[in-house]
């Protein structure tokens, strides 16, 4: 039986309610063994304020406290006040019992008659506060009510003491008596008795409360003033503590959240060394801006996020049994549009009537704005549909795609609504390459695909691949790149390549039945030398041609990147053909119709095959500075091998490493593919390019736009799409990036919780988000017991079973496979570091002696991870559970994409700068089941303050509290940065094959360079004025003027064409004045560090006390 949603749920509470329990007290009705204060590091109160902030500091607050702005019309408020307090005492025979068989989780030590051992007690105090009591100017009512109410308290807290003293055991000071046997029930109760005869003065509290008023709002707090007992044995911490208001209460506003119509920026309280609890607040009738009922502090926020869901009424209009059916596509898009422009007019019509009174001019305009934008995307599908109906090209490559994605052995049956309507509004760009009657002004938009993690943006940009890969065909283009898609990761989850390998199988099948025309399609695998060779070689450090010949085990772990076949799901093994100097995977199942895949995995195989999909990493577009062979892949190839394909400059691709220099089979060839520049430039996660990461990669994108214009017959460029979850001001993005308008889709609806496309259910639960705030222990170490408490709870459970979720054991196991992996988000890798090293150090020896027999394993995410082996093995583990990992330790690059299912119970080292990292990372959360997300906040932190104080409003606008990515394309900085490579990237992609074409010259050489600017008249194709024009463009001079950039572009052009003048003499092959960037985060300058052992006497004398 599969576990239901509700299942999960309860599941997912029940495990972290116990471990927030284990860490703030209340698991049990006593704490052993240690004081009360080391033990439990949620929410307490020090005697007085004590200790420094800092990092490595515990925090010690002694005051919680509460503001409120009580209604004036309302008199009386009901004020509670409740916290706990833990006394020495002596445990009863069952709790020593418990003690000793483990069942507290202490199993690992022996109670003593010298352990410590406190009762829990709790204490609540009522009482009903008059605001409007009669009071002067010297002495207000609420000074008379706060020494009124403090009075009370210490009366009560008093008596109760006296009490416990009276019906328990209180121990503040021990006889030294080792020699009694506990084990022995007889000497147990004996030496309890003796206990409990001794006359003793029990501890004291000194607590204060005050209340404040000024102007509008009330100010209540809760001191502990006790001194600490420094010699006996009670602890005089109050823990738990919660102050609480039953009233009438007007609102605050919130700057933190944008004013927007859609956001509602009022809170009701604020919470000081705690946040605050309005859920028992409701409207008090006579408008939205009053409230009545109950408020608190918390030391727990919480936030509860609900699942998006896609409209299912507008799915049958999207069903791909129809829209691959040439009878029916037709009308299922029309009645789709019908629906858009039904809802548009229920949003300008009798939604906008309802709402308009209650919004203000400037929200009204916003709400008008926002439909209108929406009727921008329903006219836009409208000329993708008449695109649709009038080229029957068009028609026939979009009917055979969604029959391509309908053949696919998925569940997926039905686009989503934004998905196909993202496409047939893309579709123009795609056809008007073809046919310049389709044109329009989106075409050179940069398309920005804003949708929730998770919520389906891959199959939507898939599906126009797809659709422009079978477009190229229809329309003649057999060969050559359609698409390059740029992912934030070299390490794409297994998930992610089987998506692309799956559906391109199926696109090629569908190519041979209906089209029989043009190469297979095809996958390169560009990522660069961290996870495959860029090349096989025999030489020096590159050896791969030899190893992979002598070690199959060699060639998997370095080239294979699948492992499942797209056609039968059987494994997918590597074999390398040494003549060729090629690797190629290939289906292992001897019955399966495939055999070898069509996938390059090196960059010199995607050079010399141009496959017609490029997956690559966000950086990789540096590329085009360094290696020549990159024109190849715009169609502007040389050379051709008969048996190795494409080469360069009148080289075979083999020549060095298979010392092929056979003429005959070498010859130059013109350029011959059809329309060579892509349809597609794709770059996934856009809001991860920023500061200089994105200014670089804008520069570098301008050159590739560039070029490819320069190389195609009609000033062609690729259509430009990316997409995002996370992403503030996307049109000044987009600017910087690419220097191009930009076009945001979809649009929001008129409220935050329902559009046209998707609506949020309130009845499935998707993130559980908490905040805490440890104090009384150093950050590091309250995040390494909580990991600890979370991973015995799940062994507890494991044990024992789940009493509060009525389920089988077999149910049960099925369910904890996904909240059995944790993952710890850290700001900075050497917090990561120092995390795991005490796991392994420190951690598990407390797990053996609390009594746990299996240790905790780790493992970590970061950008040094080499290998896709460790995501499959999180997402798939082998053995079992004891074998498998427990916690996982991950920086930012845990939200570059990675999609593992079990990772389903996040910590939270603090709350990253950058909000989109927040949610980037925590979405890797409760994707397919509910999940939980707990920000364990730094005490020293000003901006963790602030996010722990107002948690669950923060939370509930998350999105829309995204920072503007930082990025100036025109910064002085990053001309010189990047200036060597957009330099040397002209020379290679573009001034190179014209030469050799049209001269047999080889301008990387250094001597025949040399000939071609001695001899400017001799070669009017290359010279320094055409040079420094293509420069301008490659940096957009011509869209937008720059006079820094104009004017230091000329003197670095002047300069570098000087250096060849002087210097190319003296070299064997061309060099260029400055090295180019080999990789786009390639940002600070490299220094040499060595030490000096002038001084080493002085250092000797130093630290051998001299």
């Amino acid at each position: 039986m599969c576990p239901t949603q509700n299942q999960f749920d309860k599941t997912n509470r029940e495990l972290m309610d116990r471990t927030l329990k284990k860490v703030r007290g209340r698991y049990t009705d006593y704490c052993a063994f240690d004081e009360p204060q080391n033990s439990y590091f949620l929410s307490s109160l020090a005697p007085k304020a004590s200790g420094e902030e800092g990092p490595f500091t515990e925090s010690r607050p002694n005051l919680i406290g509460l503001k409120v702005k009580p209604d004036q019309q309302e008199r009386y408020l009901d004020l509670t006040v409740s916290f706990e307090i833990y006394l020495p005492s002596f445990p009863l025979r069952s709790e020593y019992e418990e003690l000793e068989t483990g069942s507290n989780g202490d199993s690992g030590r022996s109670f003593r008659t010298d352990s410590s051992f406190y009762r829990r007690v709790e204490f609540e105090y009522e009482t009903e506060i008059d605001t409007k009591a009669v009071g002067t100017e010297n002495d207000p009512w609420y000074e008379d009510a706060s020494s009124d109410i403090t009075e009370d308290i210490g009366e009560q807290l008093e008596n109760l003491v006296e009490e416990f003293s009276e019906e328990d055991i209180l121990v503040l000071d021990r006889p030294e008596d080792t020699d009694v046997d506990l084990s022995d029930p007889d000497q147990f109760q004996e030496y309890r008795d003796r206990l409990s005869e001794d006359d003793i003065d029990p501890p004291h509290w000194e607590l204060e409360f005050e209340i404040d008023e000024r102007n509008d709002e009330m100010s209540l707090r809760l001191y502990n003033e006790s001194d600490e007992d420094t010699d006996g044995e009670a602890d005089m911490y109050v823990f738990n503590p919660t102050i609480g208001l039953e009233g009438v209460f007007n609102h605050y506003s919130l700057s933190l959240i944008p004013e927007e119509f859609r956001y509602d920026r009022k809170i009701w309280g604020k919470g000081e060394n705690c946040s605050t609890d309005d859920s028992g607040l409701d409207p008090a009738g006579r408008n939205e801006t009053v409230r009545e009922g109950w408020i608190e502090t918390t030391a727990v926020p919480e936030y509860q996020s609900k699942r998006f869901k896609q409209r299912e009424e507008h799915m049958e209009y999207t069903r791909l049994e129809k829209l691959s059916d040439g009878d029916l596509f037709l009308d299922a898009l029309v009645g789709l549009e019908d629906e858009m422009n039904t809802y548009h007019s229920k949003w300008v019509g009798e939604r906008q009537r309802k709402i308009a009174s209650d919004l203000s001019n400037e929200e009204l305009k916003q709400f008008e704005e926002s439909a209108a934008k929406f009727k921008d995307e329903i006219d836009r599908f409208r000329d993708g549909i008449e695109i649709l109906q009038s080229e029957e090209d068009a028609r026939k490559a979009f009917l055979l795609m969604n029959r391509a994605f309908r053949n696919q052995d998925t569940e997926m049956d039905a686009w989503y609504p934004f998905q196909i309507i993202f496409i047939v509004s893309n579709i123009g760009s795609i056809v008007s390459r073809e046919y310049p009657r389709f044109e329009s002004d989106a075409d050179d938009e940069a398309e920005v695909l804003w949708f929730p993690t998770g919520g389906g943006k891959t199959e939507a940009y898939l599906g126009l691949i797809v659709f422009s890969l079978l477009f190229d065909r229809i329309r003649g283009k057999e060969r050559g790149v359609t698409a390059w898609i740029r992912f934030p990761l070299r390490l794409l989850g297994k998930q992610q390549k089987d998506r692309f390998l799956s559906i391109l199988h199926e696109a090629n099948k569908i190519r041979e039945q209906e089209l029989d025309v043009g190469e297979p399609f095809s996958v390169g695998y560009f990522v660069g030398s961290h996870d495959t060779p860029n090349s096989i070689a025999d030489s020096g450090r590159n050896n791969y041609w030899s190893t992979f010949q002598k070690d199959q085990n060699a060639l998997r772990d370095q080239c294979r990147v699948v492992t499942e076949c797209p056609e039968c799901g059987g494994t997918v093994d590597v074999e390398f053909d040494a003549d060729v100097n090629k690797v190629y995977h290939f289906c292992t199942d001897e019955e399966c119709d495939v055999d070898r895949l069509p996938l390059y995995v090196t960059d010199h195989d995607i050079y010399r095959e141009i496959p017609s999909v490029l997956l690559g990493t966000l950086d990789k577009i540096s590329i085009a500075g360094a290696n020549p062979r990159f024109t190849n892949l715009l169609g502007n190839f040389t050379s051709k091998c008969e048996d190795h394909g494409l080469g360069y400059a009148g080289k075979c691709p083999e020549s060095s490493t298979l010392n092929c220099s056979d003429d005959s089979k070498l010859e130059d060839v013109e350029p011959d593919l059809y329309d060579p520049i892509p349809s597609l430039h794709l770059v996934d996660e856009v809001h991860l390019l920023n500061e200089e990461l994105g200014v670089f990669a804008g520069q570098y994108e301008t050159l590739y736009q560039e070029l490819c214009r320069q190389l195609s017959d009609d000033n062609s460029e690729p259509k430009v799409i990316t997409s995002t979850a996370t992403i503030a001001d996307y049109e000044q993005h987009m600017d910087n990036l690419f220097l191009k308008d930009a076009n945001r889709f979809p649009e929001e609806g008129p409220t935050l919780k329902e559009s046209f496309y998707g609506y949020v259910d309130e009845d499935d639960p998707e993130r559980r988000y908490i905040g805490i705030t440890p104090v009384n222990k150093t950050h590091i170490y309250a995040v390494l017991d909580l990991v600890k408490k979370y991973h015995q709870t799940i062994r507890d459970v494991r044990e024992t079973g789940l009493e509060s979720v009525d389920i089988d054991e077999d149910v049960l196991y099925d369910i904890l496979d996904y909240y059995e992996l944790s993952v710890v988000y850290f700001l900075r890798k050497t917090e990561k570091d120092r995390f795991l090293r005490s796991m392994e150090n420190q951690i598990n020896k407390e797990m053996e002696n609390d009594g746990y027999e299996s240790n905790l394993s780790t493992q970590q995410l970061t950008a040094d991870v080499e290998s896709t082996d460790v995501l499959d093995e999180l997402q798939d583990p082998d053995g079992d559970f004891e074998d498998r990992v427990d916690t996982v330790g991950a920086t930012s690059f845990i939200g570059h994409g990675i999609d593992v299912d079990r990772f389903n119970m996040m910590f939270f080292f603090g709350f990253p700068s950058e909000t989109f990292q927040y949610i980037q990372s925590s979405a890797r959360v409760g994707r397919k089941v509910p999940g939980t997300v707990v920000d364990v906040f730094r005490p020293y932190d000003e901006r963790d303050k602030h996010r722990y104080k107002y948690f669950e409003k923060s939370h509930e606008y998350l999105r829309r509290s995204v920072d503007a990515v930082s990025i100036d394309r025109w910064s002085k900085f990053s001309l010189e940065k990047t200036f060597p490579g957009v330099y040397e990237a002209l020379l290679m992609q573009y001034f190179r094959p014209i030469m050799h074409r049209e001269y047999g010259i080889n301008v990387q050489s250094s001597s025949q360079l040399e000939d071609v600017i001695s001899a400017p008249d001799q070669y009017p194709e290359f010279n320094r004025e055409e040079y420094e024009r293509l420069l301008e463009r490659s940096y957009g001079l011509h869209k937008r003027n720059d006079e820094y950039f104009d004017k230091r572009i000329a003197e670095k052009t002047e300069s570098y064409w000087d250096y060849w003048l002087k210097k190319l003499r003296q070299r064997s092959y061309t060099t260029i004045k400055e090295e180019p960037m080999i990789s786009l985060r390639d940002i600070g300058e490299q220094v040499e560090i060595s030490p000096d052992t002038s001084e080493i006497q002085f250092y000797n004398d130093m630290v051998g006390g001299n």
